[in-house]
């Protein structure tokens, strides 16, 4: 039979590790659904800087802009599917992480996104 400080014990481990994986997935923002409007890439190799229709990221640049974020580990996959749903005219929910810059491009970072 269990003690009530092994019970604790297991509990409190079961949440840290809880907590750490919630983390993994964590953004600020998430936008409404929205469409792809500009894909601005520099030759230089920095961050792309992507569009969306107005109100697209509430919050960031014009409220419809951000860099996709460098920190994203899959930021290939993110950038091909912000690169299909433009080609095809789909629609996006774009989550996104605030950068503490008071304006600008680099207001806001892009995280994720789905596409429907």
């Amino acid at each position: 039979m269990m003690t009530t400080t092994k019970r604790f014990v297991m509990l409190a481990c079961l949440l840290v590790v809880l907590a750490t994986v919630d983390s993994t997935w964590a953004y600020d923002a998430s936008g409404p659904w929205t469409k792809v409007a500009n894909i601005y890439s520099r030759a230089s190799g920095t961050s792309p800087f992507i569009t969306f229709e107005s109100g697209g990221m509430p919050g960031c640049y014009g409220d419809r802009g951000g860099y996709l974020g460098t920190a994203t580990d899959d930021i290939d996959q993110v950038y091909s599917t912000l690169l299909s749903a433009l080609v095809a005219g789909r629609e996006v929910l774009v989550t996104y992480n605030y950068t503490g810059a008071s304006s600008g491009w680099s207001m806001c970072e892009i995280e994720a996104v789905y596409i429907r």
